[in-house]
């Protein structure tokens, strides 16, 4: 990953995707942000690896574009699924580190697959992206134990900070209780 790119936000002549929310977009009914996340310096997770991660998105298009932009990023191992059922499938088989998920999807929406996954792996952080940033769906994915919630629509940059600050935390989480790989799968 290019730091100098990431450190200076959006180059108004790159024509990136946009997958995240402004802060203003982020605010609840009075006006007030949900989560503030201020970004001095950017994390480095222990290990030197980069992330397993999953992409959880009925949306075949939105996920293929977040996978390709993972793997631009650096990330080697990127699962994919198309619902929350078949999410939490593959979080049993896999040891994963950061999972995007969308909200409203087919068969099992995203907070209740996040609630799933969570109780099976709980070292495991889920960042929720979705189109809908309305407080009462903000404050269900934190009850599921979600790390983060962002909605659809803003920079890439802010969305990779965000991913390096979950990575990190589940770096941290497992140097003090280590997931034991056969009873992860």
């Amino acid at each position: 990953m290019n730091t100098d790119q990431a450190d200076e936000g959006p180059d108004p002549d790159d024509e990136q995707p946009s997958l995240m929310a402004t802060d203003e977009e982020l605010d609840d009914d009075e006006g007030r942000p949900s989560r503030m996340i201020v970004v001095d310096e950017e994390p480095e997770p222990t290990g030197g690896r980069p992330p397993r991660m999953m992409v959880v998105d009925d949306d075949d298009q939105f996920r293929q574009m977040l996978r390709e932009w993972l793997q631009d990023e650096g990330i080697q191992e990127v699962f994919e699924a198309p619902d929350g059922t078949e999410a939490v499938e593959l979080a049993m088989s896999q040891l994963l580190d950061v999972i995007l998920m969308d909200l409203r999807m087919p068969k099992m929406d995203g907070i209740e697959a996040a609630s799933q996954i969570k109780a099976l792996s709980p070292n495991v952080q889920v960042i929720m992206v979705s189109a809908y940033g309305d407080a009462a769906l903000r404050q269900a994915a934190e009850k599921a134990g979600v790390y983060s919630y962002v909605v659809k629509g803003g920079p890439p940059n802010v969305l990779w900070h965000t991913i390096r600050f979950a990575w990190t935390y589940k770096a941290r989480l497992d140097e003090e209780k280590p997931v034991d790989p056969e009873n992860a799968a």
